[in-house]
């Protein structure tokens, strides 16, 4: 069968939430989606994505290429791919294209997960179908666990990390991630030096302390966009400096515009 371009027959997904349990700063984020075509289809991003990606291949075969090297996925199979890694899938419809696929921010990232890596006979599929089929939100979030405690021991890496060295810094910037601050403050609130507190937020978190803003930022550019803002509102509540700007993040972070987002949207 003779590939197409990116074209894809539906695309549908949910949102997950942002959690606060037993009085802890606990941060679960997650989308799910459900990609279904009789189309065989081309994808990938440069960039990869900002947080690691879980998917569940229900139907179809792909190929997927990334600096780490090539996978071959088949139904049963699930995919692990760790945050902005870019990759490559060359997917093939027998006789359609079916998978699950969950994008997730928990516990600030203390996953470490940076494997790209195939996991073969492992019986997720109930759980991806009931995330995305449930509308109650702790029962959403008990299935993701469930799959995150099955595959965990086989994505994360070997050495293990203490967010609670810096927990100050990413409850301060996930509360006021619209901000600007200086990395002296952050590690001030760490009781650190500032190349010590840099280097233990980079090990752990994968990213600077900017990088990790960003994120959160983007991420809240999106929900509100897709909730009824326009641009020109976004940018002025989020401290864009213009709608230029943020479309252009939106674009090198997501790898779609506003526009190609709320088409999005518009599918479910």
């Amino acid at each position: 069968m003779l590939l197409t371009s990116k074209k894809q027959d539906a695309i549908l997904h949910k949102k997950g939430a942002l959690f606060y349990m037993d009085n802890q700063f606990h941060s679960c984020n997650f989308i799910v989606e459900r990609m279904l075509t009789t189309r065989s289809t081309i994808g990938g991003l440069q960039n990869g994505f900002p947080s690691p990606r879980l998917a569940y291949i229900v139907e179809g075969e792909c190929v997927c290429l990334s600096p780490d090297g090539e996978l071959h996925l088949k139904k049963g199979d699930v995919w692990s791919l760790p945050a902005k890694k870019s990759y490559k899938s060359i997917w093939t419809a027998t006789p359609y294209i079916e998978f699950y696929y969950i994008q997730y921010e928990v516990d600030f990232k203390t996953l470490n997960v940076n494997h790209f890596k195939k996991i073969e006979n492992l019986d997720v599929y109930s759980d991806f179908k009931a995330i995305y089929e449930s509308n109650n939100d702790f029962e959403r979030l008990s299935y993701f666990y469930k799959i995150m405690s099955a595959t965990y021991s086989l994505i994360a890496d070997d050495n293990s990390v203490n967010v609670e060295t810096i927990r100050p810094a990413l409850e301060f910037l996930h509360l006021n991630y619209d901000k600007s601050f200086k990395v002296e403050s952050l590690s001030s609130l760490c009781m650190m030096s500032q190349s010590k507190f840099f280097n233990e937020f980079k090990k752990i978190t994968g990213l600077s302390p900017i990088e990790y803003k960003n994120n959160l930022k983007i991420t809240k550019a999106v929900e509100m966009i897709l909730s009824g803002f326009t641009l020109e509102e976004t940018c002025e509540k989020l401290d864009y400096s213009s709608p230029s700007f943020l479309r252009r993040q939106m674009k090198k972070f997501l790898g779609k515009t506003p526009r190609e987002i709320k088409a999005q949207e518009k599918m479910l």
